[in-house]
C-alpha cells in the first residue's frame, strides 16, 4: 500500500487531490494535514512514500518544509504545488531538492501523471524548464 501525505491550507483542494488519487490508485493510504507544521510533523512521525505539499502555507512554507524534509529524510519525495504557473518556483523547488513541481491550473490527469511517475523513482517538471 502506498502512502502519500497531502498538505494544503485549502480543504477543498486537500479533498480534490485525496479523490482523484484514491480514484487512479489502488491500495493507497492518504493523510491530510492543513499547514507546514503539521506537514513537518507527520513526515517525521510515519513512514511516507511521498509528499505533496503546497507551496503557500500558513506557519512554515511549503519550500521551507521541503529543506527540513530533506535534512532528515533525503529520500522521501516531496511534490510541490502551486497556484504560481512560474519557471522561477519550479526553478526553486527544484534547487531544494522537490521531486516534482505542478502548477494547480493543470488537468486533473496531470496530478495523477506526476504521482505516478515520482513513486516509480522520477522527477516531475512537465514543460517546465528547471536549472541544474
Amino acid at each position: 500500500m502506498k502512502r502519500i501525505l497531502i498538505a494544503d491550507d485549502h480543504a477543498i483542494v486537500r479533498i480534490g487531490f485525496r479523490q482523484l488519487l484514491m480514484d487512479s490508485f489502488s491500495q493507497l493510504y492518504i493523510e491530510e494535514v492543513e499547514d507546514g507544521e503539521q506537514l513537518l510533523k507527520s513526515a517525521f512521525a510515519a513512514q511516507w512514500d511521498m509528499v505533496i505539499s503546497d507551496i503557500n502555507m500558513p506557519v512554515i512554507n511549503g519550500i521551507i518544509a521541503l529543506q527540513k524534509i530533506r535534512e532528515r529524510l533525503p529520500d522521501l519525495p516531496v511534490l510541490i504545488v502551486s497556484m504560481h504557473d512560474s519557471s522561477k518556483y519550479a526553478s526553486h523547488v527544484h534547487k531544494a531538492g522537490g521531486a516534482g513541481y505542478l502548477s494547480k491550473d493543470v488537468a486533473a490527469t496531470e496530478l495523477v501523471k506526476a504521482v505516478q511517475l515520482i513513486l516509480a523513482g522520477n522527477k516531475y517538471f512537465a514543460s517546465i524548464n528547471v536549472e541544474g
